[in-house]
C-alpha cells in the first residue's frame, strides 16, 4: 500500500509537518523539489527549511491506510501532535489558516508593483459597483482590548511633512460639505444626545490642551467683540456669503 500519512520532522528544533498522500514516495519528491527551488507552498516550511538546510530534515511513514480514511486520519494525527509547520488546523481545508505578517521585502515588493499604477475607468466603475448599497462595519463595535491595541499602536505617532503635504494637497479644492452631505449629517443629528460619560472622556482630553495659535486668535477676537454683536443672529445676506465661502 503506497498511501498513507506521513511526518516531515526537523531534526534540530523537533518542529513537523504532517500531510498525507496516496503516494509517498512521490510525495516526499515534490516536497523536497519545491523546497530546493524555493516554491513550496508552506511558508513556515520553506522558512525553515532555508534557515537550517535540507540535512536538517527527515521523512518518515507514521502509517499506512486507505485513500478514502486519509483526510480524516490525517486529522487525527495532526490533533494528536500539533504540528509546528501546518499552517491549516484543518485537514484538506484552508480555513483558520495561519498567516504571519509580510515581510519588509515582500512589503517592498507589492509598493514597487502598485507605485504608479492606474485603474481604468472600467476597474473604477466595478469597483464602485460592488460597493454601491454596503455599509461596511455599520454598528459593528471594537472590543475593549481591540479599542486598547489601536490606541497603544497610534499613540506617539507622528505623520512626516511629505504626509502632511500629501494630505494637504488632496484636500485642495475637495468640498465634501455639498448641499445633501449636509442634510444627511442633520438628518443623522437630530435628537442625538451625548451622554453624560462621552461629555466626561471629551472634557478630560481637552482640559489643558494648548490652544492653536487660529484657535487662540478667534477666541480673542471673540473677546474683544462688542457686547452689542455677541450673539446677535447673522442676516441672511451674511449667512448666505458665509456658506459660499465654505462652499467655494
Amino acid at each position: 500500500m503506497n498511501s498513507g500519512i506521513y511526518i516531515i520532522e526537523n531534526k534540530i528544533n523537533g518542529h513537523r509537518y504532517v500531510g498525507s498522500s496516496v503516494e509517498l514516495k512521490r510525495r516526499w519528491n515534490d516536497h523536497r523539489s519545491s523546497l530546493r527551488k524555493g516554491q513550496h507552498h508552506n511558508a513556515h516550511l520553506q522558512s525553515a527549511w532555508n534557515k537550517y538546510g535540507k540535512d536538517a530534515f527527515k521523512f518518515d511513514i507514521l502509517e499506512h491506510w486507505e485513500p478514502e480514511f486519509l483526510t480524516s486520519m490525517e486529522q487525527w494525527w495532526m490533533n494528536m501532535l500539533q504540528p509546528e509547520y501546518n499552517m491549516a488546523p484543518v485537514s484538506g481545508n484552508t480555513r483558520g489558516i495561519k498567516l504571519g505578517p509580510p515581510s519588509k521585502e515582500h512589503r517592498a515588493k507589492l509598493s514597487k508593483a502598485h507605485t504608479g499604477k492606474k485603474l481604468s475607468d472600467e476597474h473604477k466603475a466595478n469597483m464602485s459597483a460592488a460597493r454601491k448599497g454596503k455599509r461596511y462595519l455599520f454598528g459593528y463595535k471594537h472590543t475593549t482590548k481591540t479599542k486598547a491595541r489601536i490606541g497603544a499602536s497610534q499613540r506617539g505617532k507622528k505623520k512626516s511633512k511629505e504626509h502632511r503635504a500629501n494630505i494637504s494637497a488632496a484636500q485642495i479644492g475637495h468640498n465634501r460639505w455639498t448641499p445633501e452631505a449636509r442634510a444627511r449629517y442633520s438628518a443623522a443629528r437630530m435628537g442625538h444626545e451625548v451622554s453624560e460619560e462621552t461629555r466626561a472622556k471629551t472634557s478630560a482630553t481637552l482640559k489643558d490642551k494648548p490652544w492653536s495659535p487660529a484657535r487662540r486668535a478667534a477666541q480673542e477676537a471673540r473677546a474683544n467683540m462688542p457686547a452689542a454683536h455677541r450673539g446677535r443672529p447673522w442676516s441672511a445676506d451674511r449667512r448666505a456669503r458665509h456658506e459660499a465661502r465654505c462652499s467655494s
